[in-house]
């Protein structure tokens, strides 16, 4: 029996994110604590900016550090399972998606391809798709092909590499699925 292999998000980039967002914090004490302060600032310019700080730009902060340095992954397949952890709430309990209920993954991820949705797309039978495609954990859903669009981004492997290690390990088709909107 195979090992569950588990793909984690990326910490580094979670990271980055975090110390872009610092940068914000560290220039509004900086200029809270030089001679001038904020004296040449108008009232209502202060205090968007401190508002935008402690409102925004701190709670971002905080959230993308908490991604950074969870130890809950991001998905987790199984030899008969694939789990599906929310981005946003890693804590959230994942969704389960069985072997059985899933015909074929793949992925609309184009390397380097600029502004490009990274989904893995969820291939169903018809009664999963029909149990599952009113989740709000998916992107987009397609009925005409029944799949579900699930957002694949920031993680340790690329979408194509998770594709790979999704197929080998519910032992599923290694060709892609047909796609029914290209011209015949």
């Amino acid at each position: 029996m195979q090992e569950p292999q588990k793909i984690d998000r990326s910490t580094w980039m979670h990271l980055i994110g975090a110390v872009g967002f610092s940068i914000f914090v560290v220039l509004y004490f900086s200029q809270l604590l030089t001679s001038d302060g904020f004296q040449n600032w108008s009232a209502g310019a202060f205090w968007g900016f401190s508002l935008f700080i402690f409102l925004f730009v701190i709670p971002a902060a905080a959230w993308l550090l908490n991604l950074a340095f969870t130890r809950e992954p991001f998905v987790v397949v199984g030899p008969d399972f694939i789990e599906l952890y929310s981005y946003r709430s890693p804590r959230q309990k994942p969704l389960r998606i069985e072997a059985a209920d899933l015909l074929n993954v793949d992925t609309n991820w184009v390397k380097g391809g600029g502004d490009q949705h990274s989904d893995l797309i969820f291939f169903l039978t018809e009664e999963a798709y029909e149990r599952l495609h009113s989740l709000k954990l998916w992107r987009r859903r397609d009925p005409q092909i029944r799949a579900v669009f699930w957002n694949f981004t920031n993680a340790q492997l690329n979408p194509a590499q998770a594709v790979q290690l999704v197929k080998e390990q519910l032992q599923l088709p290694l060709e892609a699925p047909e796609d029914p909107y290209e011209p015949a």
